[in-house]
């Protein structure tokens, strides 16, 4: 008789990825939910302070993700695409991951990792072009 631990998992998605999506988005709902409970803003929450902007003054590519982030739970599209439109990319990532990763699994599988590595790349290199547009246009956030 074959032992259940040592198989693979079907969804081909380790847990913690999908724990890590499914808190991101919990995380992200009760951020929200408390904003508009005690009816705070992103501007009033007390973040950390972008190490890269504070040794350079300069934005970093991801700067602006966590207050788009608070801005999408609590559902401000228009202040969360003027944060960091970027945000849509990383929910939309998430939400098919942390709901249905066995179907996400499926879509990816229909795909070659050399094809998944290269819409990676692309992602990486699209972020680092919108960052270098928002340094040019002098896009602050």
């Amino acid at each position: 008789m074959k032992s259940t631990s040592s198989t693979a998992d079907p969804t081909g998605f380790g847990k913690t990825e999908i724990r890590l999506a499914r808190a991101f988005l919990v995380l992200l709902l009760l951020a929200g939910a408390a904003q508009l409970l005690f009816e705070s803003s992103h501007d009033s929450i007390s973040l950390l302070p972008c190490p890269f902007h504070s040794l350079t003054g300069v934005q970093c590519p991801g700067c602006g993700m966590t207050r788009a982030c608070l801005a999408t739970g609590r559902g401000d599209v228009a202040a969360a695409w003027h944060y960091h439109p970027f945000v849509f990319v990383l929910v939309g990532a998430a939400l098919p991951l942390a709901l249905a990763p066995a179907a996400t699994a499926r879509f990816l599988a229909r795909y070659t990792q050399r094809r998944r590595n290269a819409v990676a790349i692309a992602a990486a290199a699209a972020l680092i072009l919108f960052w270098l547009f928002r340094l040019a246009v002098g896009w602050t956030v």
